[in-house]
């Protein structure tokens, strides 16, 4: 990362990175703690089972750093541009935070993103990095919601920065995005709740992804 642009973030690029991997390794260490959980050590082991069993659950309960990847060098510009953006100490949508992030020439609602996106980005239901992922209108979000994605962890999750989601007006840390449709096609997807610190467990109906002009996929909606 750049650390110009970490340091008008106020934190350092490690720390930056750390969000990231907290987001994407969280739903990973629960398991594993339940897992430690299950095992019921022997009435009376012996020193090298105890041994075996205190190495075991260190192993289970503290997360083992990931090794570090070289970015994509659309990942490593988004990581920037944020740090830029929040450094303006400034009140944020989503819509406006989206656009300054991607340089999308679309405006109105946020839902609405999807519909003026037809005819001038590549649209479709696969995440890809520099996308915008948007929401549909639904319950109290009568405006839809756009993040960008920074990064494809898998299949069914990826990680997002966005604005005035959770805590409101301001640009959110890098959130956690899972895909809980049965058709793995990301047309319901559930969202983290930083101020919880856990993932929400509202649903939230999706269009689908807007690519970058540059991006290419192997799937499209329109």
């Amino acid at each position: 990362m750049n650390l110009a642009a970490a340091a008008a973030d106020g934190r350092s690029a490690q720390q930056v990175e750390g969000a990231v991997q907290n987001a994407a390794t969280t739903s990973q260490a629960a398991p594993a703690r339940a897992a430690a959980a299950d095992d019921k050590a022997p009435a009376t082991p012996s020193p090298r089972q105890a041994t075996q069993a205190r190495r075991a659950v260190a192993t289970l309960d503290v997360p083992r750093a990931q090794p570090a990847v070289a970015r994509s060098g659309t990942e490593q510009r988004l990581v920037q541009r944020v740090a830029a953006l929040k450094s303006e100490n400034r009140r944020w949508s989503c819509v406006p935070f989206a656009r300054e992030l991607t340089g999308f020439a679309i405006s109105g609602d946020a839902w609405r993103w999807w519909d003026g996106a037809s005819g001038r980005y590549n649209r479709g239901r696969m995440p890809a990095v520099g996308s915008v992922i948007v929401l549909k209108r639904s319950g109290s979000m009568r405006r839809g919601h756009v993040a960008v994605v920074r990064r494809v962890v898998s299949a069914r999750e990826i990680i997002v920065d966005q604005a005035n989601w959770a805590p409101r007006g301001r640009v959110n840390e890098p959130s956690r995005v899972i895909d809980v449709s049965a058709k793995n096609d990301w047309s319901q997807t559930r969202f983290w709740h930083q101020p919880t610190g856990q993932m929400g467990t509202t649903v939230y109906p999706t269009y689908g992804f807007i690519y970058a002009s540059t991006t290419q996929v192997a799937e499209r909606a329109d």
